[in-house]
């Protein structure tokens, strides 16, 4: 339930307000532990190992790690030594890519993200997360 009103409130606002909230530590990790919840361990089995989230704001880039092994994702705030992926993305964007409201090729495609590391997974990116529940929004009701 709270998932989906926070969802629909980010659905409903201009990225400077969704920004405004992001900036912040707190909404970052649960940002972040909501792309850990919606790791999918069947679209990669063979994939363990980390990725490193490079997440800007207009306050600067902070790192967080997703740990990926043994069917789960796990996050953590800072770099990861040496990730089989990194991905360099807005706040904004992932949150907007989390509820479905861009995809994740609309965001590499439209340079709102960039992905740097193992070819095989790089590709895939979009698929080691299912959608949120929030999906059944129409993508027309975007503010």
């Amino acid at each position: 339930m709270i998932r989906r009103a926070l969802a629909r409130w980010v659905w409903r606002n201009p990225d400077e307000r969704v920004e405004r909230r992001l900036k912040r530590s707190f909404w970052q990790r649960m940002l972040m532990k909501e792309l850990a919840r919606l790791y999918n361990p069947d679209s990669s089995p063979e994939f363990e190992g980390e990725i490193g989230y490079e997440l800007v704001t207009s306050r600067g880039t902070a790192d967080w790690t997703l740990a990926i092994g043994h069917g789960r994702a796990r996050v953590r705030r800072g770099r990861a030594p040496k990730p089989g992926l990194r991905v360099h993305v807005r706040a904004v964007d992932l949150d907007r890519m989390l509820i479905g409201q861009i995809t994740t090729r609309e965001a590499l495609l439209g340079g709102r993200m960039t992905v740097h590391g193992q070819y095989a997974t790089a590709i895939r990116i979009g698929e080691l997360f299912t959608p949120g529940a929030t999906a059944d929004i129409p993508r027309d009701r975007a503010a």
